[in-house]
C-alpha cells in the first residue's frame, strides 16, 4: 500500500487549483462578480438585466479578441434601457472584476458612471 505523502492534501488543492487555472484571488473576484449578479438577477427588470448580460458578453469578447475592437449592436429599445442607472451597475461589476472601465466603450464613448464629469 502506497504511503501518503505528507501534506498531499494540500498539494492535491494546489494541483486541482493549477488545472482550473484559478488562483484564491481569482476566485474571490468571480465569487464577488456573481453575488452582484444574482442581486441584479432579482432588483432589474428582465430585459435591462438582459442587457447587461449583452454588454458583459461583450467585454467577455474584448478579453478573447484583446487586440481587435468589439462591437455590441444595440437595438433602439436596449439603448434605451441603457441608462444611467444601468451603466453605474456596469462599472460597479467591471471595478468589481478589476476591469478598467476606460476600455470598455459604447458608441465610440468611453463607458463612465452617471456622475463622472
Amino acid at each position: 500500500m502506497p504511503q501518503e505523502e505528507p501534506h498531499a492534501g494540500s498539494q492535491t488543492a494546489r494541483r486541482e487549483e493549477a488545472v482550473r487555472g484559478e488562483t484564491a484571488g481569482e476566485e474571490a473576484v468571480r465569487l464577488r462578480v456573481g453575488q452582484r449578479l444574482r442581486e441584479l438577477a432579482q432588483r432589474l427588470d428582465q430585459p435591462s438585466f438582459a442587457l447587461l448580460l449583452k454588454v458583459l458578453g461583450g467585454v467577455n469578447a474584448a478579453f478573447a479578441h484583446r487586440n481587435e475592437e468589439v462591437a455590441i449592436d444595440l437595438t433602439e429599445e436596449e439603448r434605451a434601457l441603457y441608462t444611467p442607472e444601468l451603466q453605474g451597475e456596469l462599472v460597479t461589476l467591471l471595478e468589481l472584476a478589476s476591469f478598467p472601465r476606460q476600455h470598455v466603450r459604447l458608441d465610440d464613448h468611453p463607458l463612465s458612471p452617471p456622475d463622472a464629469p
